[in-house]
């Protein structure tokens, strides 16, 4: 049996920290080690534990997600999970692993 994925979810928003951490409860290969609301606190805890996944939302008050990416170790995957899809393309430039939006339009066909 393998270890689960350590893991840390960043967003400003707690409501989208609950949903997340009992997504990934629901996953079952994850343990979420901690969950905090700024750049600031994510960086503390990158400091002091060993993380394998980083949850990062984009928008937050007091810096962005990409402020938090430069200070992230190598090795550690980062998944934005934001409702601004139009920051995809930089997160992809920058070398995330993946970009969940809940911010993503209908489109009509014709």
């Amino acid at each position: 049996m393998t270890s689960p994925l350590r893991a840390l979810l960043v967003d400003d928003e707690p409501p989208a920290l609950e949903r997340l951490q009992e997504l990934l409860r629901l996953c079952g290969d994850v343990e979420v080690l901690a969950m905090v609301c700024s750049v600031q606190e994510a960086v503390g805890v990158l400091q002091q534990h060993p993380i394998d996944l980083v949850f990062l939302d984009e928008r937050m008050p007091g810096g962005d997600g990409h402020t938090l990416l430069g200070q992230i170790p190598q090795g550690v995957e980062v998944i934005f999970t934001t409702a601004h899809s139009d920051y995809a393309v930089d997160a992809f430039a920058a070398g995330v692993h993946d970009y969940l939006s809940s911010g993503c339009r209908q489109r009509a066909w014709a």
